[in-house]
């Protein structure tokens, strides 16, 4: 059972307490769970009221040299929230609405009073105060978010006319908006191109987005969030939000910059590393030549000109590869079985399969279907993909290989699963990078191409992996390429 709640508190202030006593045992009669306690002047139920110890009140209106529509007003304007009904010893639409305007949440005439009628206008005035009392507490909430948030806020009507604004937004734009002086936000952010702009988003009718915003003069790159919102008088408007980003897109350009230099990094030491065989191999044999001279037989100059022309091939072969990894791939698609395209790049691992003793688990049986695809592409990209998953089990005591055609949603996919070292976090992010590698000796190109193969087939490959338990790549394609 739940507890009992405590009756509700009910000042009655009048300066006969025959009237308490009359209004005491009409309260008694009613279901209405409260009790009644007296207060015969107009400064002591002041006072009273003061410590807010009461959850409702009546006051009568004839109060000796003073009224109860005084009482009224003055406890209104200190702040007096809790629920006021008037007592009234006449009637009269002047009188009624003095009171409403005052502030009374009802009035009585207590000519007329009724036990049922005064219980029906004690459960209204309560029930109106527990809405009010939660939108008033709905209002300080959302005032105590507007006033402290870090982001910039200000209210517009629909012309986008400033009206009020937080402290985050003066400190922003070093501006002062309120009801008094409003402004326009255009003249506010000085800024033609965002203005098109958030009125092209208006005019096409949406009602929440985003636009990014520059402050040139203050240098300052804000995320702004636009929502269109019903205003109290009824009229629409709108809330905008600006997002100071400025730090995070300065770290993000500087990631981005130190990117690129490793990435820099990386591709001079491939450069230096694998050129640097070749050309010794050119140099060595130049100076033969040079040394022999005119005593150089047929066989030798045969000899060291092949190994130069060899060696010049190798080296033009790297830089070509260098720059086709900035290009996206270029396929020839055509109507050829998804299955048979894996099954054809496995074979292709075969032989390391064999030496390695890995099993393999493969289910293809969802993918028997003809898509538009290059065949010996993507079987490159596959046996990459495959070449990975032996290598990362080289050293596993029972290794698998587990391969599994499934379809999701309008797309054939492909799960390859192995129960290798697994990867890093960083690893699984950089994997597709340029010149990424962790495998002595590797270029870091054979992902990459297989990325660009894949995407360029309109598909996707997703990595999940976990250092110590292995690695599966899901290779996602279209089912209309």
């Amino acid at each position: 059972m739940s507890p009992a709640k405590a009756p509700l508190r009910i000042l009655f202030v009048d300066d006969d307490e025959d009237e308490f006593f009359l209004l005491e045992d009409l309260l008694r009669d009613t279901h209405f769970n409260g009790t009644l306690e007296w207060e015969a002047t107009y400064d002591g139920a002041l006072n009273r009221v003061r410590e807010k110890q009461d959850d409702m009140i009546i006051l009568d209106y004839r109060m000796g040299g003073r009224s109860g529509l005084d009482l009224l007003r003055v406890m209104r304007e200190e702040g007096v929230h809790a629920p006021i009904v008037l007592l009234t010893g006449q009637g009269g639409a002047e009188l009624d609405q003095q009171a409403l305007e005052a502030g009374a949440s009802d009035y009585l005439n207590k000519n007329a009073i009724t036990g049922p009628l005064l219980e029906r206008s004690l459960r209204y005035c309560w029930n109106r105060h527990l809405v009010s009392q939660n939108l008033r507490q709905e209002r300080s909430r959302y005032r105590s978010l507007f006033e402290n948030s870090q982001d910039g806020i200000a209210l517009c009507d629909e012309e986008f006319w400033v009206y009020e604004t937080n402290e985050a937004f003066t400190e922003f734009f070093e501006v002062r908006v309120d009801v008094h002086s409003p402004r326009v936000l255009a003249d506010v952010l000085q800024d033609p191109q965002f203005e098109q702009a958030l009125h092209t988003q208006v005019e096409n009718g949406a009602r929440e987005f985003k636009l990014p915003f520059v402050d040139k003069r203050r240098k300052r790159e804000y995320l702004v969030s636009v929502a269109r919102i019903r205003q109290l008088e009824g009229e629409f408007g709108y809330h905008i939000l600006f997002s100071d980003v400025s730090d995070v897109k300065r770290a993000e350009r500087a990631s981005r910059a130190n990117e690129r230099l490793e990435f820099a990094h990386r591709l001079i030491q491939l450069v230096a590393h694998e050129v640097r065989n070749p050309l010794t191999n050119v140099n060595l044999a130049a100076q033969q030549l040079a040394e022999l001279g005119a005593a150089a037989s047929a066989d030798d100059q045969t000899m060291y000109l092949e190994m130069i022309t060899r060696n010049a091939e190798r080296i033009q072969e790297l830089v070509s590869r260098i720059l086709d990894s900035g290009q996206p791939a270029e396929i020839v698609p055509a109507p050829v079985r998804f299955d048979q395209v894996v099954s054809q790049a496995l074979a292709g691992v075969q032989d390391r399969i064999q030496i390695q003793g890995v099993s393999v688990n493969m289910d293809l049986s969802s993918i028997t279907v003809e898509l538009p695809l290059d065949d010996d592409k993507l079987q490159l990209a596959l046996r990459n993909i495959f070449s990975n998953a032996l290598e990362a089990m080289t050293d596993t005591q029972d290794p698998v290989l587990r391969i599994q055609g499934f379809q999701r949603n309008q797309s054939y996919c492909l799960n390859i699963e192995d129960n290798g070292k697994g990867m890093s976090v960083e690893t699984m992010h950089r994997i597709f990078e340029p010149f990424f590698t962790n495998r002595m000796g590797g270029k870091g190109l054979g992902m990459t191409l297989t990325q660009k193969v894949v995407a360029a087939h309109g598909g996707s490959i997703e990595v999940d992996s976990e250092l110590g338990v292995g690695t599966t790549m899901t290779l996602v394609l279209p089912a209309q390429g």
